[in-house]
């Protein structure tokens, strides 16, 4: 809104004026002044000053005095350019609330952008942010990824779990949506679906089974979907199945088991005969067996048994036996299934019969080709190359554009550039902040872009895991030296380029109280002197590396402060080594 000060204004008229709410009414205020937080007694004793930048926050009544609650809720950030008569404008940033009083004979002259970039610097100085902890997220590093770390991970499985969003190009370790085991006479296949990203993908490549190629298995199937709309299912999960184990040895009594699931459409019933089937006659060979298995079932609350039949299994083999039996075009519902043998088997040393149900397939018929989801589907057979729990699977997968509005239509724009990964997490409505284009000032964004590319800083990042926005976003931001914020509505960006603005300040005895000004520097003495960055090395498969940057006195240094950064997203080297050399300066010259 326009705001006009035609007189001096006092410290305590500002706060009143500037911020939406009664300042006895549940929470308390604390301000300051260039850089100096004042006590509460002061607030009513000190003027606004031109040139004076000015800073408060609101503290809910038993949240304390914390840095992370005042940052929480709410920052006001004013720059009074002139003590009469000025035209203002009034902004948010993330929940809280920006202006800028701008003077002189230009009456209406608005600063915005500028104001809230030195309004944001001051605000990160006095209450530098905190992000909240998010189960499986930790800033600067994936507590609960499968992707990301020092120790090789499963493939994760199990319900609601996030879909997937890539950046770039990454060697990946993706949620596994679906796995069953299919029969076919003795011969056991695995089958898994992954879900690789919840988006449109440009390939998926180099696929490893327990970090082993995947050419060096034998009858394997690969199946891959890159997330189209109008894509086709996955040829072996059509249906969704789910393998109940149910390991009982079969005698003439009857085996009974319920399905799980209550929209059954069809159910397998896997059998094994773990000890071969046949006889050992008296010349020393084996003579062939039989055993007769009856299978029957009903819809749950129902009293009749449909009989599926009397399944003969006859054999002369002394190596495991596996059957593999179908009921199909079942009315949808819940189950009971039994089994049992028909006739009692022949005992004695000489005769291999043990007879097992190994377990109860459930199946839901549908044509599920998961529209809009990146899919890997693996048909593998179970030998002794590959036997045992679950194998973990991994691929390099490959996104190259994200869409990007330019003012009058969407263009692709590299999904490695830091700026248009930030722009996509915000906009996109599938996956990220779904703020509206409109919203969204693309010509910032387009300068950051361009200084990504000309120092190439890239970005490579693979987010399997729930994470708050904000996070993200100061995630990727780092690596393009920059960070989104927001004006009012409008969300922008900053980076540390070299004609970009940056934050001063002048005192003079026309700002400064009598016998208040001092001086006081950080000590450089307890700064970290050796920084070690963390990064996922493209050439070395993306698995994680890390470098050591050394202050350029360092031998002459009598005591190792270390601090240390995980790099999520720079696959890079030479990116790595630079970012290190930029944080060590940072640390060691600004004060």
């Amino acid at each position: 809104k326009q705001i006009e000060a035609l007189e001096p204004l006092s410290m305590r008229d500002v706060v009143r004026q500037y911020y939406p709410a009664s300042l006895d009414a549940f929470f308390d205020v604390v301000v300051s002044i260039n850089g100096r937080i004042l006590e509460e007694q002061r607030i009513d004793y000190i003027d606004v000053n031109p040139g004076d930048y000015v800073a408060f926050c609101a503290i809910p009544h038993g949240g304390g005095r914390g840095k992370n609650i005042l940052r929480t809720v709410a920052i006001l950030a004013l720059v009074i350019a002139a003590p009469y008569l000025g035209a203002g404008l009034v902004t948010g940033s993330f929940g809280a609330y920006s202006a800028t009083i701008a003077a002189g004979g230009f009456a209406g002259t608005l600063i915005g952008t500028g104001i809230m970039v030195v309004g944001g610097l001051i605000i990160n100085a006095l209450l530098p942010p905190q992000l909240p902890d998010t189960e499986g997220f930790e800033y600067g590093g994936f507590s609960n990824s499968q992707t990301y770390g020092w120790e090789p991970s499963e493939n994760l499985y199990k319900e609601n779990v996030a879909l997937p969003v890539l950046y770039g190009t990454h060697r990946i370790t993706p949620p596994c949506i679906g796995r069953y085991v299919s029969t076919s006479g003795d011969k056991q296949y695995l089958n898994l679906l992954y879900a690789v990203a919840g988006h449109e993908i440009d390939e998926i490549t180099d696929i490893e089974i327990n970090d082993t190629p995947v050419e060096y298995f034998s009858d394997v199937e690969i199946s891959k979907r890159y997330g189209e709309v109008s894509q086709t299912a996955i040829p072996y999960f059509h249906d969704t199945y789910s393998d109940v184990a149910i390991g009982a040895e079969l005698t003439t009594n009857w085996t009974t088991r319920q399905t799980i699931g209550n929209s059954v459409n069809a159910i397998g019933i896997g059998i094994l005969l773990p000890q071969g089937l046949f006889y050992a006659n008296d010349s020393g060979g084996l003579s062939a067996q039989t055993v007769s298995i009856d299978i029957e079932y009903r819809k749950v609350g129902y009293l009749s048994w449909t009989n599926y039949g009397t399944q003969v299994i006859t054999e002369a083999s002394n190596s495991a036996i596996r059957r593999y039996y179908l009921i199909e075009n079942l009315e949808s519902g819940q189950y009971e299934v039994r089994v049992k043998l028909t006739s009692a088997l022949p005992t004695g040393s000489r005769y291999r019969n043990l007879t097992y149900w190994e377990y109860m397939q459930e199946i839901v018929s549908d044509e599920f080709t998961y529209p809009g989801v990146a899919l890997l589907g693996i048909k593998i057979l179970a030998t002794d190359q590959l036997s045992g729990p679950t194998p973990k699977v991994t691929c390099l997968v490959t996104r190259n554009y994200v869409q990007v509005w330019t003012g009058s239509q969407y263009e692709d724009k590299p999904a490695t550039n830091p700026a248009w990964v930030c722009y996509d997490m915000l906009h996109n409505s599938d996956y990220g902040g779904s703020v509206p284009y409109s919203w969204i000032i693309y010509e910032n964004f387009s300068e950051w872009a361009d200084f990504c590319s000309e120092n190439n800083y890239t970005c490579n990042i693979y987010f399997d895991v729930i994470a708050n926005l904000r996070k993200v976003l100061d995630i990727v931001s780092q690596l393009g030296r920059g960070s989104v914020i927001q004006i009012g509505s409008k969300f922008s960006c900053i980076y540390d380029g070299a004609d970009f603005p940056v934050q001063r300040f002048m005192f003079t005895m026309g700002n400064i109280i009598k016998d208040s000004f001092e001086e006081t520097w950080l000590s450089t003495d307890e700064r970290a002197n050796v920084i070690e960055v963390s990064y996922y090395d493209a050439e070395l498969n993306y698995t994680k590396q890390t470098i050591t940057i050394e202050q350029e006195d360092f031998e002459n240094q009598t005591e190792i402060r270390t601090n240390q950064i995980d790099l999520v997203g720079c696959s890079d080297r030479d990116m790595a080594i630079r970012h290190g050399k930029f944080l060590m300066n940072c640390n060691r010259y600004l004060t």
